[in-house]
């Protein structure tokens, strides 16, 4: 079952203001004076909500940190957490997009991304493994990219993509409709 997921100002429950920075409003659920933005409010499954946002009390490093509070169904909070968005770093390896469109006539593209530096291949094969093009084979750089294949010339059916990087690899397919 999904659980809805609402975008906050303020939470009222029984009257109550729940998000406040005067600490003798009871049970806010922060009562830090700097500001505190992209709340978002979650089912518990059990009757009540867990609540999380991003944070800018931590001045010092001038930096955002994302704390969360468990609130039951009567209103009763659980123990703050905070978590410090300074040493975030990115996955290793990438992710390989499904090509678009697809199923194609003669052109699609295909894109993915680089989480570090490091020789790429892109390569297209038949449904009989066979190799039919080498879309990229280089050194890149960590970021977004999109390359086009164009199938002009190969007779329609099931192909088959496969990215390579390190020690690596994602494979999709996709159909060229002729």
């Amino acid at each position: 079952m999904l659980l809805p997921v609402f975008t906050c100002q303020l939470s009222i429950l029984e009257g109550f203001t729940q998000w406040s920075d005067n600490p003798t409003i009871n049970n806010a659920i922060s009562i830090d004076t700097n500001r505190q933005n992209s709340c978002r409010i979650v089912s518990d499954g059990i009757g009540g909500a867990i609540i999380a946002w991003d944070d800018y009390r931590n001045t010092a490093t001038n930096s955002t940190d994302i704390y969360a509070q468990r609130v039951s169904g009567n209103g009763t909070l659980g123990l703050e957490t905070g978590r410090s968005e300074e040493k975030i770093s990115l996955p290793a390896g990438f992710t390989l997009n499904q090509n678009y469109p697809n199923p194609f006539i003669t052109e699609t593209r295909i894109s993915f991304k680089l989480a570090m530096s490091g020789f790429v291949s892109l390569k297209v094969f038949n449904i009989e493994g066979k190799e039919v093009s080498t879309l990229v084979n280089e050194e890149m750089e960590p970021g977004s990219y999109t390359v086009m294949f164009d199938a002009t010339g190969l007779p329609g059916g099931v192909y088959y993509y496969c990215l390579k990087t390190g020690d690596e690899n994602d494979t999709r397919s996709m159909v060229l409709l002729k």
